[in-house]
């Protein structure tokens, strides 16, 4: 999220693979690689295809650790 307001940042992890139902519960989350800085998009279209190449970069990424 470019801009937060209040003290408490959210966070919003994609897991990749996984068929199952997380609402409601806590999970752990570990930072492990960093995929790319923070940037403001000028559409909801380049968004999504960011989107797909971090998916792309987060999975080669993952398969080379």
């Amino acid at each position: 999220r470019p801009t937060l307001s209040g003290t408490q940042a959210r966070l919003e992890v994609h897991l990749f693979d996984f068929d199952g139902q997380l609402y409601g519960e806590r999970i752990r989350v570990s930072f492990l690689h960093k995929l790319r800085d923070e940037v403001k998009f000028n559409s909801l279209q380049a968004l999504q295809t960011q989107i797909w190449q971090d998916m792309d970069a987060a999975r080669s990424w993952s398969a080379q650790s």
